[in-house]
């Protein structure tokens, strides 16, 4: 899986928030279920909770690792210059298809190996 995968979900013809673009770009690695990616539909647009970045929430969702979920945090902010969704989008350093890329890639590297 890579970012374009993510992007290509994000927005498209299923209109997947940035959140469910996470989750369904990887479903086939996590077994997400489908009721789960429509469940995330609450978290596009800055509504994940304490306003995290909904990509970056879905995928620490997906690692269900409290100490992975914290490196992604802060390989995330290191990137983007905050993990919410409203003060990424003051800072303008990048648009949501940009986090969207940048969960997806950062989800790949900090992924437990399969197996």
């Amino acid at each position: 899986m890579d970012d374009s995968t993510a992007l290509a979900w994000f927005g498209g013809k299923d209109k997947l928030n940035c959140a469910q673009a996470i989750l369904k770009a990887f479903q086939p690695a996590f077994g997400t279920s489908d009721a789960e990616i429509e469940a995330f539909k609450t978290a596009g647009l800055g509504k994940a909770p304490d306003g995290v970045c909904g990509a970056l929430y879905a995928a620490k969702h997906l690692l269900g690792n409290p100490e992975l979920a914290g490196k992604l945090d802060t390989a995330f902010e290191r990137q983007a210059g905050a993990v919410q969704c409203k003060k990424i989008r003051k800072l303008k350093k990048l648009v949501c298809r940009d986090c969207v890329a940048l969960a997806a890639r950062l989800l790949q590297d900090h992924r437990p190996p399969s197996g």
